[in-house]
């Protein structure tokens, strides 16, 4: 008589275990089709529906409105005014802007993963020429001379240079990126 309620009891257990597994499956199943969902949606406006593809606009516009912002900002237009002292050194203000360059530079970095490669190659550019331009300039200066005169020629460069500059030529790349994406919404 026990064996016979051992059975039952183990085959009750049985039973109970097989219908866990047989809901943990189909919960796991409706978990992936979920995800599956969710990854088709993420890879890319074309695949999605209209509201994907929105915000995925809006994503990458925002990329390129920080990116020319940055490129502003590293402009020596409006670095060197803003960084510049009247008693600073010539080294103190190659120290600074290149620290503005690299920081803001850093800032906007994950910028990348939104724009195309030659904006982000622009972006790149800009960056690296402005940092060389200003150190080869400042190795001009002997050492503890003024601030003002490194400022000075680094503005009248950029003046000089104005659509030729690196900064220049990075916001021409930026703005028609955007225009051929602003297109490409309208279709």
């Amino acid at each position: 008589m026990i064996w016979f309620i051992f059975r039952i009891i183990l085959r009750a257990a049985l039973l109970i275990l097989i219908l866990i597994a047989a809901i943990a499956l189909i919960q796991i199943i409706l978990y992936l089709k979920r995800e599956n969902k969710i990854l088709i949606n993420r890879e890319g406006p074309s695949l999605g529906n209209l509201d994907t593809r929105r915000d995925m606009m809006s994503l990458r516009l925002q990329a390129y409105e920080r990116l020319v912002l940055l490129a502003e900002r590293i402009s020596p237009r409006h670095l060197v005014p803003r960084l510049h002292m009247s008693q600073s050194t010539a080294r103190d203000l190659q120290f600074a802007l290149v620290q503005a360059i690299r920081a803001e530079f850093d800032h906007n970095v994950s910028q990348q993963i939104y724009v195309s490669t030659a904006s982000w190659e622009g972006i790149c550019n800009a960056k690296e020429q402005l940092i060389s331009l200003i150190n080869e300039l400042a190795d001009q200066f002997p050492e503890g001379s003024g601030g003002d005169e490194l400022a000075k020629m680094i503005l009248e460069l950029e003046m000089e240079n104005s659509g030729n500059f690196p900064v220049q030529i990075a916001l021409t790349v930026l703005n028609a990126e955007v225009r051929k994406l602003m297109e490409q919404g309208r279709r």
